[in-house]
């Protein structure tokens, strides 16, 4: 309101921690995931209760398949269309650049901080900012030559992260548009010619490249700093090996959902009950990360704990897996159907606390890979390394262990003689494997530890 504006004009802006903000934004970037999962659950389970209402075939089929393919592969494409749309992400911190809000400007003078509106109009003509032999006034308070200059050079910065970030999301459309065109291989040639197929290829990745190389140029023209230097607690490739031996344990969420979908093979619609299920508790968990943990446990030793106590719960939760594996051979071996309804329910139950507390364990990587990222100025003599490239590098040390956990997993599968032909043979001990191996991960937070105080 007004009134309250007037009152907090010389209140000073309080800007939380960096580390605070990016765990923050990182949770509320993971709820909005897993709603985005809730929906496209609930709309497939839609599509599952009217086939079963209307006496369709309620296994899956080939054209229900194809169908589910071809509108998973649009969303990314729709999805790119409303953040160029709705400009998500182009919020920058008004410490960084003064215009970067439509309706502030912060201008510091006679150590009194200033806060007034701009109007839409001055935003879009920052000329009168960068006319360095000007000196501006508004309402008395007058801004010197310096802080002209200054102002001009953060003008042209802003700039060119705008473009920059234009560059990135129309590389991102593009390389999105590229899966799916490389992904829908056969039914385009099927519709049309491999010559069409080719050339839609060849241009795409025509214009990928184009668009990288924008990018690149427009964030080669940045020389300033894109917030304030934050102190890296945690040196890059001893936080990149923590991520990759962390997510390098093998689990047994993969053989689950195999085994899951055998119970309910025939019961596609309580399947998709199921996937709701999990997806509101992943959004759920999330929102409780956000709560409770994001706040306190961000960086340091903190972040260290926190692994450790949600590390040591996920692996006692995962046990409840030999629960459902347990009660599903005993329904094998005494002759029941093994999707009976007490069954149904344990799967339920299980799955809501498996997920739960599987997401609550994921975050902290992700968290890390956000917290634990130089200012690129450190690397002005090598572009190529800057923020984005950091914190992508870091999500691929994570995407990679997550590879590896399978390959380690293969051996231990085979070894045991765990099969869908056999029953699921040895499958509790594989998950008890699991639980050992992600108590043995926590030896790892070693290499994360804080050498110095954070400052």
């Amino acid at each position: 309101s007004p009134s309250e504006d007037g009152n907090n004009r010389d209140s000073p802006l309080i800007i939380p921690p960096y580390e605070e903000l990016v765990s923050i934004f990182q949770s509320q970037a993971a709820t909005f995931r897993s709603v985005g999962s809730l929906v496209a659950s609930g709309v497939t389970f839609v599509m599952f209760l009217w086939r079963h209402y209307r006496k369709v075939e309620t296994e899956l089929s080939d054209a229900v398949v194809t169908a589910l393919l071809f509108g998973t592969a649009l969303m990314p494409i729709v999805g790119s269309f409303l953040t160029i749309k709705y400009k998500v992400g182009t919020f920058s911190n008004p410490s960084y650049h003064p215009a970067a809000n439509n309706d502030l400007l912060i201008t510091m003078h006679n150590e009194n901080s200033t806060l007034y509106e701009r109007s839409e109009a001055e935003e879009s003509s920052s000329t009168l900012t960068c006319e360095i032999s000007q000196v501006v006034s508004y309402n008395g308070i007058a801004v010197d030559e310096g802080i002209a200059e200054e102002e001009c050079e953060e003008e042209k910065m802003y700039q060119n992260k705008k473009r920059q970030k234009q560059g990135d999301i129309a590389s991102l459309l593009l390389f999105q548009t590229l899966l799916i065109m490389l992904a829908m291989q056969n039914p385009i040639v099927s519709a049309t010619k491999k010559v069409v197929w080719m050339s839609l290829v060849i241009s795409i990745g025509s214009g990928l490249a184009i668009s990288l190389l924008y990018s690149w140029y427009c964030h080669h023209q940045c020389t300033k700093k894109s917030r304030p230097k934050t102190t890296a607690v945690v040196p890059p490739r001893k936080l990149a090996l923590y991520l990759i031996l962390r997510h390098a344990i093998p689990s047994a969420g993969v053989l689950m959902y195999s085994f899951i979908y055998t119970i309910f093979q025939k019961e596609p619609l309580l399947l998709q009950i199921n996937s709701i299920l999990r997806s509101a508790v992943t959004a759920l968990a999330t929102c409780s990360y956000e709560r409770f943990c994001a706040k306190k446990f961000n960086s340091g030793w903190g972040i260290i704990g926190l692994i450790t106590v949600l590390t040591i719960i996920t692996a006692l939760v995962s046990l409840l897996d030999i629960i459902l594996v347990h009660i599903a051979d005993y329904n094998i071996i005494s002759g029941e159907n093994i999707g009976s309804t007490h069954l149904y329910w344990i799967v339920f139950l299980v799955g809501i606390f498996t997920a739960y507390f599987g997401e609550l364990n994921f975050m902290p990587s992700v968290v890390l890979a956000s917290t634990n990222v130089i200012d690129d100025s450190v690397y002005h003599q090598s572009l190529v390394y800057n923020e984005g490239m950091q914190y992508a590098t870091f999500v691929s040390c994570i995407d990679f262990g997550d590879q590896a956990a399978g390959w380690i997993s293969v051996p231990i599968i085979s070894y045991l003689g765990i099969s869908r032909e056999n029953n699921w043979a040895n499958l509790e001990w594989f998950i008890v494997i699991c639980a050992v191996a992600k108590f043995v991960s926590v030896v790892f937070l070693c290499l994360i530890r804080p050498t110095r105080q954070t400052g």
